[in-house]
């Protein structure tokens, strides 16, 4: 049966996993994802460099969101032009 319930946590828990610590389960499913369907796929969860950018890239994303690095890093993550 499916649910929507967290496999890191109980329902009741106030904590979720975010940033870099999701980091390798994002790029797994982004690599199923990109290999299932013939769109293309937003990959985030806990890109803080151009490294981690290129990696989700490399796993199938098409464009890559950046909430992380704005959180830990704030407008600064971003060079200037």
């Amino acid at each position: 049966m499916l649910t929507r319930q967290s496999l890191f946590f109980p329902p009741e828990s106030a904590e979720s996993n975010s940033g870099p610590a999701i980091k390798p389960i994002a790029l797994y499913c982004i690599s199923e994802i990109y290999q299932a369907v013939n769109i293309p796929v937003i990959g985030t969860g806990g890109v803080l460099t151009g490294l981690d950018m290129a990696e989700m890239m490399m796993a199938g994303a098409t464009i890559v969101g950046i909430g992380s690095a704005l959180y830990y890093s704030g407008y600064g993550a971003s060079p200037k032009s």
